[in-house]
């Protein structure tokens, strides 16, 4: 593909570029969450920059003109940019007729099959389900002998029932033993004389696919595959979804593709089903857009009609089952440092008041209380990119039929050297009364 000098250039498609430490000297590491890129790139400030500049109205006379103020002294020609460019074409990182046919393809091969593969297999876990179940073994006996580790599980002790659970998506060799609290949790409510049948995950559309004011939640009629084997997907609750939502929510369900959320809790599922020996389980896998733009306009998602009505008709369709039914929550909490665009890395000191700010809204969470969540969100506009907001919502809307309260059973911080960043998340259950019942304790 050739690039005029004086010709708007392509856009960059929607990537991430993370800052790195490499020997010394500023690098940037360049993916795309998609992964309709083969492959992802590693990129100088030079290099960089131009990717920075691709807008769909720069020329390449107009980024040297600016990287020459930029970076004074520089050696970049326009030979040099459209080596860049080419790279970045070839390697379907532009929005241009490259990566759109390479699209075209991997949409049209995942919508022709009914199975989502296990994307993170043999890179974020082991493929052989002998050694994955190892690697789990190790996350709950490590849970099990920290001091932090608790069951919190009131299920059938004074009418409570558990209702949901959260648990993180973080990688697994970073944070794995954070998840087994919420796990030892449903276990022991699963194995009650009601086991649950059906668990709808929700998980976090990372990379788009909802509109504001059209829509918000991602479903997929396709049954999830792991290295324990395959989870059939509850298409008849889906389908009773679309039908009261007035849409199909599984219209842009390729984004299950690659995404890591519903993936990680369904291997603690399938783990924790053959551990306590629980009966077979459909489930419902869901994406759910992100709510910051409501927060930012001092807004309550909750009120919002698109967001009420997906929420609504889920609940509807999920009841109208008539399978006992528990959410599953897979979502993550702060996001902070230099790889999610603030200017500063991550000290301790920091670290202790992310885990302080963290505290506090779990603690809305632990209440229930929609108001005080959203009047702590509305304060910083969510400035710590906290991915569990819309989830945490939702469970109002999705378990308004009871009195609900939730129990914090773990917590935990991944500090990231290289990218001088912070990830934090956490293990919660949340339990249920039934309106007219005694409160448990």
């Amino acid at each position: 593909m050739s690039f005029a000098t004086d010709t708007p250039l392509p856009r960059v498609r929607n990537i991430e570029v993370i800052p790195i430490d490499k020997g010394g000297e500023r690098m940037f590491y360049v993916r795309d969450p998609l992964e309709i890129a083969p492959q992802p790139l590693l990129l100088g400030p030079a290099g960089v920059f131009v990717l920075s500049h691709l807008d769909g109205r720069h020329t390449i006379d107009q980024i040297l003109e600016s990287l020459q103020k930029a970076l004074p002294g520089g050696e970049m020609g326009v030979g040099e940019v459209r080596h860049v460019l080419g790279k970045l074409s070839e390697s379907c990182y532009l929005d241009d007729p490259v990566a759109a046919a390479r699209a075209a393809r991997i949409r049209e091969e995942f919508e022709r099959s009914d199975v989502r593969r296990a994307w993170h297999a043999g890179t974020a876990y082991p493929n052989d389900p002998g050694e994955l179940a190892g690697m789990l073994d190790e996350f709950f006996e490590t849970a099990a002998s920290s001091e932090k580790a608790h069951v919190g599980d009131k299920c059938g002790v004074r009418e409570e029932r558990l209702a949901a659970i959260m648990c993180p998506h973080i990688d697994l060799r970073a944070g794995g033993e954070t998840y087994p609290p919420a796990f030892n949790a449903l276990a022991a409510a699963s194995g009650s004389e009601h086991p649950c049948e059906l668990f709808v995950i929700l998980g976090v559309a990372h990379n788009g696919g909802t509109e504001p004011g059209e829509s918000f939640a991602i479903a997929t009629r396709k049954h999830y595959e792991t290295p324990f084997g395959r989870v059939p997907t509850d298409s008849d609750v889906v389908e009773d979804w679309s039908d009261r939502a007035g849409r199909d929510v599984t219209n842009e369900q390729w984004l299950h593709r690659t995404e890591h959320s519903v993936e990680f809790a369904l291997l603690f599922l399938q783990y924790i089903r053959a551990r306590a020996d629980l009966p077979p389980f459909r489930v419902v896998p869901v994406l759910l857009g992100s709510v910051d733009h409501y927060l930012h306009e001092g807004k309550n998602p909750l009120k919002a009609p698109e967001v009420a009505n997906e929420l609504e008709a889920l609940r509807a369709a999920v009841s109208a089952s008539g399978k006992r039914s528990l959410y599953v929550l897979s979502v993550d909490l702060a996001h902070i440092g230099p790889k999610f665009g603030h200017p500063d890395r991550i000290d301790d000191a920091a670290a202790v008041a992310c885990e302080a700010a963290d505290r506090e809204l779990l603690g809305y969470a632990q209440r229930f209380d929609a108001a005080g969540l959203c009047r702590s969100l509305h304060a910083d506009r969510n400035s710590r990119n906290v991915d569990a907001v819309a989830g945490l919502f939702s469970l109002h809307t999705l378990l308004a039929d009871a009195e609900c309260r939730g129990d914090l059973l773990s917590y935990g911080q991944n500090r990231q050297d290289d990218t001088g960043s912070l990830v934090s998340y956490a293990s919660m259950a949340f339990y249920k009364t039934p309106p007219g019942s005694a409160r448990g304790g």
